[in-house]
């Protein structure tokens, strides 16, 4: 997944190639204002440095392009998936050919440009590149409506659609602005593009989050499995929301309850169960596990996003980081977990760090001890 990423991060920075291009490039270009000039004048012919504006708009193109085999490596496997990467690499490629043919006039050295422009008396290269530009925008367009679609089933897929829509939008009120006599074209172009910088960052950010280097499974729990697995636990424990250094003063305290029940001896349940102190249950779940194999266990909850794994070796296990959904009234945030576990003279300490896309949301203390379970029905029945 690194190649991944490195294409990520090149679209991100052809972005403020881009823009720092034709802050120079304007600079340097007497008579130019960034109001009322269109960024591709910088590179049209007669301009102090077309070089400069029509190299950055070849990697704003590439950056663009660049995303298609990501998102193809990151996306779930449908048509959709490959319907967006087609939409990202081809309206790359038409900003690169926009790039490669540059206007031929520029109306901040000649008073006659815009006149030319308006009757359509430009050379062909000035043509295709006037043509490249506005397919490339529809192109560019469609991008978040296919993205949305091959999201589908995952929450971020509505605010891919709401940016597609608000893009459409606002894509018409520039449009119309264009129109207006007399109106700051430049800034206006300026703001176009200012929403396709943010789209293409914003679609190269995910693309990093769901490349990113996985963590690696905490280490071992020194208990052997069929002692963990075939027991009923209690205990107590603390939930400390963040910032620690305030809430650890005002821990949530907790005693927990788990409940083994075995179906078979390759399937069976927890009842997971936390109380307050006075009694009140603030947590109640029931956990279903299924031998995979000699050396796996999966894991399935309603809160659990997509389950985890339980791997087992000779004298430990160790969970494998999970998600789960945590309701906040309406609205249902997806939560990372990071399990850890120790033994302390027979006590299972377990330790929870909970994160919201990768930030800090609180961490989660538990010390429990098997309750009522004989050893000869844990040999029975764990794996």
């Amino acid at each position: 997944m690194k190649w991944v990423r490195t294409f990520a991060w090149f679209a991100i920075a052809a972005q403020f190639v881009f823009v720092a291009a034709w802050i120079v490039a304007g600079a340097l270009e007497n008579g130019y204002s960034a109001l009322d000039h269109h960024v591709s004048e910088l590179g049209a012919d007669g301009a102090a440095n077309p070089a400069i504006m029509n190299v950055a708009i070849v990697a704003l193109g590439l950056g663009i392009a660049a995303l298609a085999p990501a998102l193809l490596r990151v996306l779930p496997r449908r048509r959709a998936a490959q319907v967006a990467a087609g939409l990202f690499l081809l309206s790359g490629l038409a900003i690169v050919v926009s790039g490669l043919f540059n206007a031929d006039c520029s109306s901040a050295v000649d008073a006659t440009c815009q006149d030319r422009w308006d009757a359509w008396d430009v050379d062909t290269s000035a043509k295709i590149h006037a043509w490249s530009s506005l397919v490339a925008q529809g192109l560019f367009l469609a991008t978040p409506f296919a993205l949305a679609r091959a999201l589908w089933n995952r929450p971020v897929a509505a605010p891919t659609l709401a940016c597609g829509v608000a893009g459409v939008v606002l894509s018409v009120g520039l449009t119309v602005l264009f129109g207006i006599h007399h109106a700051p074209d430049g800034l206006t172009q300026r703001l176009g593009l200012g929403l396709l910088h943010t789209w293409v960052v914003l679609v190269a950010i995910g693309i990093l989050w769901e490349a990113r280097r996985q963590p690696e499974p905490p280490a071992a729990t020194p208990m052997r499995p069929r002692d963990f697995f075939g027991s009923s636990w209690s205990g107590e424990g603390e939930l400390v929301p963040w910032p620690y250094f305030f809430w650890r003063r005002f821990p949530q305290r907790l005693e927990i309850q788990r409940d083994a029940t075995f179906l078979t001896d390759e399937a069976w349940y927890f009842d997971d169960t936390a109380r307050r102190t006075d009694g009140t249950v603030v947590h109640k779940r029931r956990v279903f596990c299924t031998l995979e194999g000699p050396d796996r266990v999966r894991v399935m909850s309603d809160p659990l996003l997509d389950g985890t794994e339980i791997l087992l070796e000779e004298d430990g296990y160790r969970i494998v980081p999970y998600r789960v959904a945590i309701p906040v009234g309406p609205v249902h945030f997806g939560l990372t977990v990071r399990d850890s576990a120790t033994v302390d003279d027979g006590t299972l300490v377990n330790r929870l760090k909970i994160r919201w896309f990768g930030l800090p949301v609180a961490r989660v203390e538990l010390r429990a001890r098997p309750a009522t379970c004989s050893p000869a029905s844990s040999e029975q029945r764990a794996p």
